[in-house]
């Protein structure tokens, strides 16, 4: 049975319009990573959004300790707490449709409705049921909303995340679009190969085989990327699999070139740090060492690391810490080579 009684912990006011927004990979996995994801309308997602807007001067992960705590404290340490929200419903509603807005704040009170359990610090664990969103009201241009501590968790607990670029859901109606964007860019920079049967399972298609699939439903997300996003990809059919290759888009990027340095940036060093375990020296080392010019460089030596792995039945995330950061170097030396500067300046390649 629902619990009525809930508890307002904390009010995040409404915030000004960003480029970028940060989703963490959990939060993504467990609610918009699955078979039910289609049914998500594209003015749902924009609540989702805006949600993950007004919160990210709020996120944190496990080395920001402070933050961590002061999180477990607020919203912990009794039942059925939540965060409140309140923007204009013209930051949804853009075609000013309030039916379909009601819509989607109505789909959001039900999608994935059940029973969640958080843990304290202190290892008591809290249950309480409901979805997404736990009491919505408006009125006079203006949406309240409440949101349950286990899915406030997961906006602002970020382990592990991308950015993802905040103006493209307004390019686009059609909600597969977007969420293909958000899976793409948790696959770069390697991509991966998908049979086409999980993508029609995924985003609901029918498709009858790989190039149908690639043709109907592929290409046209390919071409509004292009145009629009900060990430596209390539794909190649073999057989009934789909080997999709990402790749930052710079032509399409909507981004500020300032941000958009910045944000790839920092999505490459955290990818790389994360995957192969470096502690807080090791990050700062390859953060030090990776500079904005010098990224695509360091990005082609990270597939042709990849690729050496693959090639000598090596996985490339069981190579960690210090061996990382060495065996990068070496690679980053070899693309070095390879470039027109290296004539002039044979050891002037980016140091880790």
């Amino acid at each position: 049975m629902e619990e009525n009684n809930i508890v307002v912990k904390k009010e995040y006011n409404s915030l000004s319009e960003t480029e970028i927004i940060r989703f963490g990979n959990e939060f993504l996995n467990e609610f918009i990573f699955n078979d039910e994801a289609s049914s998500i309308s594209i003015n749902a997602f924009r609540i989702v959004a805006k949600i993950a807007s007004d919160l990210r001067n709020s996120n944190f992960s496990d080395k920001q300790v402070q933050q961590l705590s002061l999180f477990d404290t607020t919203f912990k340490n009794e039942m059925n707490t939540c965060a409140k929200f309140t923007f204009k419903k013209s930051d949804i509603a853009v075609s000013r449709n309030y039916r379909n807005l009601e819509n989607a704040l109505e789909f959001l009170l039900n999608y994935k409705k059940g029973w969640y359990t958080v843990t304290n610090l202190k290892g008591e664990k809290l249950r309480s049921y409901g979805a997404l969103l736990k009491d919505v009201t408006h009125s006079k241009g203006y949406i309240s909303l409440t949101v349950p501590v286990y899915w406030l968790e997961k906006f602002t607990y970020l382990p592990s995340y991308n950015t993802y670029l905040y103006s493209l859901i307004d390019k686009t109606k059609n909600n597969k679009h977007i969420f293909f964007y958000l899976w793409l860019k948790t696959t770069m920079p390697n991509g991966t190969v998908v049979h086409y049967n999980n993508l029609n399972n995924r985003y609901s298609l029918k498709y009858k085989n790989a190039s149908d699939l690639a043709k109907g439903f592929l290409k046209p997300i390919k071409i509004f990327l292009d145009t629009y996003a900060d990430a596209s990809f390539n794909y190649k059919r073999s057989g009934d699999s789909i080997n999709i290759t990402p790749y930052h888009n710079s032509k399409g990027n909507l981004l500020s070139e300032k941000t958009a340095k910045k944000v790839s940036l920092s999505q490459s060093t955290h990818y790389w740090s994360n995957r192969h375990k470096l502690n807080k020296v090791q990050k700062l080392k390859l953060k030090k060492g990776v500079s904005k010019p010098d990224l695509y460089l360091f990005e082609r030596a990270y597939k042709s690391f990849v690729k050496d792995n693959r090639l000598n039945k090596i996985k490339s995330t069981s190579i960690v810490g210090d061996d990382f950061i060495t065996k990068f170097q070496e690679f980053v030396i070899i693309e070095y080579s390879k470039t027109p500067f290296a004539e002039k300046m044979p050891n002037g390649y980016p140091i880790l």
